[in-house]
């Protein structure tokens, strides 16, 4: 049993752990989806799948509510797979461990996946519960959404027998949207070129971790620290004045999550050693200081390392760490027409070495196709003044 079990409504919390118990990020729901069409099977629903995996199950109306118009309650199957450095997750074979902490639940490491499991397990709690009355009613739960939309884009022709789709995705308790902002993937690569770690360089690693992570459309607008941009703002402000010669840059596991973790590899004269600390130490100190409210467990973590790789050569990495520094993020416009609401926002999601490049991945979303545009073009713009490629 799961501590879930403690919760209220039920069944909604038991179904909840269910889905947690069952890997399923994107590309890997199989194992959720064959669940799922056995517990409507054991429960008499008519339960169907269409070519691209969905999943629409049926449950008549309520008698005497025969003539009400046929809703459907949608939902996706795929969570975003995000974890700690420091957590052992194996996002395609390990359960999610959701925790209770205070008015919260969260999970040990890792996503909760309450995106979309949540919306899951409420739309199989009406269908579960019989005393909750009910013209007739659809469940559709979708394929791949995390990730581009595969499921809904792949959707049977004239599958769904409703009148009024109701989606169970949204970011607030008690509301309902009428639409979503609309996004495009970017990515940008830098190709490299290497040369030899030069002698009376010693090796270091710096991790910039604890941030709070999140998504990055419902918590884009939190002022929440945004590790890769970070870790570029370290690079752009030191690495000229400590001779640093970069060997690695990764952060981020998804380009719709707000990174929570980023490091560095990189090389530095011995006798930079004692002004690395000194700067990391008072760097840290900023960054506390400047996102003390968002980010209340910051930290930066130096350590000694070694490695076979060699450095950047000096273009690439100018090339690199100005792009990165360069680039926009964040917020770009809140919306005119409603209060509150971002209009424009952009995510730099994940940065990585990919075969002898280095790609950055992003995610544009916008309420207006111009905002996407322009996003996209100074994205170009940023590319092509300290990069000569294109984003993809």
């Amino acid at each position: 049993m799961s501590e879930l079990s403690t919760l209220s409504p039920q069944p909604l919390w038991d179904i909840f752990a269910k889905i947690c118990s069952i890997p399923h990020p994107s590309y890997h729901e199989e194992a959720l989806a064959s669940h799922i069409m056995a517990w409507a099977t054991e429960k008499g629903l008519s339960v169907e799948r269409d070519a691209v995996g969905n999943i629409l199950i049926r449950k008549p109306a309520t008698k005497g509510m025969e003539d009400r118009k046929t809703v459907v309650l949608q939902a996706h199957l795929d969570m975003v797979p995000q974890k700690n450095n420091d957590t052992e997750h194996d996002f395609t074979k390990d359960p999610i461990q959701p925790y209770i902490d205070g008015e919260w639940v969260k999970a040990k490491g890792t996503t909760l996946g309450a995106d979309n499991g949540v919306g899951m397990a409420s739309a199989l709690a009406v269908l579960a519960d019989d005393t909750v009355k009910h013209g007739p009613l659809e469940v559709l739960l979708t394929m791949t959404e995390e990730t581009g939309m595969d499921g809904a884009f792949g959707l049977q022709p004239g599958w769904l027998q409703a009148d009024i789709l109701i989606n169970t995705d949204s970011e607030e308790e008690g509301e309902i949207y009428m639409g979503c902002a609309g996004g495009i993937d970017v990515k940008t690569t830098v190709d490299l070129t290497y040369e030899a770690i030069p002698a009376n360089h010693i090796v270091k690693k710096l991790v910039l971790k604890g941030l709070n992570g999140g998504h990055s459309g419902g918590d884009i607008h939190l002022g929440l620290g945004n590790a890769n941009k970070l870790l570029a703002r370290f690079l752009a402000e030191h690495a000229d004045e400590l001779a640093l010669k970069l060997i690695d840059f990764h952060g981020g596991t998804l380009r719709n999550a707000i990174p929570r973790e980023a490091h560095i590899i990189f090389a530095i004269p011995a006798d930079k050693a004692t002004q690395l600390n000194s700067i990391t130490t008072e760097f840290e100190a900023l960054l506390k200081s400047e996102l003390a409210i968002a980010e209340k467990n910051l930290a930066i973590e130096l350590t000694d390392t070694s490695t076979e790789k060699p450095v950047f050569t000096a273009d690439c990495q100018s090339r690199t760490i100005n792009l990165l520094n360069a680039m926009p993020n964040g917020v770009i416009r809140m919306s005119d027409d409603v209060e509150g609401v971002v209009e424009t926002s952009l995510n730099v999601g994940v940065v990585s070495i990919v075969d002898d490049k280095v790609e950055i991945l992003c995610l544009i979303r916008s309420l207006i196709d111009c905002g996407v545009l322009s996003i996209s073009l100074s994205i170009l713009f940023v590319d092509s003044v300290f990069v000569a490629t294109k984003p993809e």
